[in-house]
C-alpha cells in the first residue's frame, strides 16, 4: 500500500505535467478527468511541498516560473 502523501505528490506531479503540456488548469482538468478547483488544489499542494511557486498567476493565466 502506498503512503497517502506519496499518492498526493504523484497526483500533483501529474497535474503539473498536464498544466505544462496543455497550457491551462482548465485543459489539464479535462485531460485528467478532474475539476479545475481540484487541479488548483493539487498544484497548491505541490508548490507547498517544493517550497516555491511553480507558476506566476497573471490575469487568470498560469505562467511557468
Amino acid at each position: 500500500m502506498q503512503h497517502p502523501s506519496f499518492t498526493t505528490n504523484l497526483k500533483s506531479l501529474e497535474c503539473f505535467r498536464a498544466i505544462i503540456t496543455s497550457g491551462s488548469a482548465t485543459a489539464a482538468a479535462q485531460q485528467l478527468g478532474l475539476t479545475q478547483p481540484a487541479v488548483s488544489r493539487l498544484l497548491g499542494l505541490l508548490e507547498a511541498s517544493v517550497g516555491f511557486e511553480l507558476f506566476h498567476r497573471r490575469k487568470g493565466r498560469l505562467v511557468p516560473t
